[in-house]
């Protein structure tokens, strides 16, 4: 019978066409981790657990669905190898604690535990429910900080804020941060790191509208979390690094400005719910508006909001 000679991690071995690489190695007993591959069944390739090297090759390839070829050089255990099954064993882990994610969590925006919160409610353990559906939420910029006080009014906990400007950044506290990020002084990724314990943000606002800061996001942004784009960039266009938004399984929302929104805007601001008066540093009469947009404009360090009054009423 016709036999291929294969390379496995140094061994020279014989494998008969047709077979995989995961075949080849079981049979002349090297081991190859798996978790979806059982030979019972069609070759489904799924969990990613299976990956190898093989010389040639610029991607890696997995064993369970390839091949052998004859004079094939197939690496098992290199330190890509380890990092790629790790990451996707991580993935597999982050979307299945014990049982498969119900629609609700993957419907919720902040990738909350609604499962386990609903449970805990069940069993009376009120204390340990809020701690979980708690979000840590960063938020950039003005609308940021009116995004953060709707959060705050509709009960999240945990809101960071992140800007360059520390006039923004001590408003955001006075408003009711719950911390704050100076991008310009510190690594707004390691801090948001930091405050997550390592966990990242279960959402993130990016309403900057710059490549550097929709970067970001993602980079903080835990797996299976959501981003809602805000801001507006200058050319409409951004490189992004989307291999790392795909590992993280991330959900891209976008906003606008729609009419339906403004009844639910007008009534949360009516019930002193959202302190729209307390965002505003600067505020200039009608006749003097003409200084207010010079003003703005020139000086972005300490003017946080500037409002134009068209009556003389506070």
């Amino acid at each position: 019978m016709k036999q291929y000679r294969l390379n496995i991690d140094g061994r020279e071995l014989l494998a008969l066409p047709g077979q995989t690489i995961l075949e080849a190695a079981r049979d002349n007993g090297i081991s190859i981790p798996t978790l979806c591959y059982d030979e019972r069944t069609a070759v489904y390739g799924g969990c990613g657990l299976c990956v190898v090297e093989v010389e040639g090759s610029p991607k890696l390839v997995k064993a369970c669905a390839t091949e052998i070829t004859p004079g094939m050089v197939v690496h098992t255990n290199t330190p890509r190898v380890r990092e790629s099954r790790k990451t996707n064993l991580e993935l597999l882990l982050s979307n299945h604690v014990g049982d498969c994610r119900p629609p609700c969590a993957l419907s919720c925006p902040a990738g909350t535990d609604c499962q386990g919160y609903v449970g805990l409610v069940a069993n009376g353990r009120f204390d340990e429910a809020l701690r979980l559906i708690k979000e840590r939420i960063p938020l950039p910029g003005c609308i940021g900080r009116v995004s953060m006080m709707a959060l705050k009014a509709e009960g999240v906990s945990r809101v960071y804020v992140v800007d360059v400007m520390a006039k923004r950044l001590e408003k955001a506290l006075e408003l009711g941060a719950d911390g704050v990020i100076n991008g310009k002084d510190e690594d707004a990724v390691e801090a948001v790191g930091k405050l997550t314990g390592g966990a990242g943000c279960g959402l993130v606002i990016e309403t900057a509208g710059t490549e550097a800061t929709t970067r970001q996001a993602i980079h903080m942004a835990k797996k299976g979390a959501s981003i809602v784009l805000v801001g507006y960039s200058k050319t409409g266009e951004m490189t992004l690094p989307m291999s790392l938004a795909l590992d993280k399984e991330l959900a891209f929302k976008t906003v606008f400005r729609y009419r339906h929104i403004y009844p639910m805007a007008i009534d949360a601001v009516a019930a002193g719910r959202v302190n729209l008066k307390g965002i505003a540093t600067d505020i200039f009469d009608f006749d003097d508006i003409q200084n207010a947009m010079d003003r703005s404009v020139a000086d972005k360090a300490n003017i946080v909001k500037a409002v134009v009054r068209v009556s003389g009423e506070g």
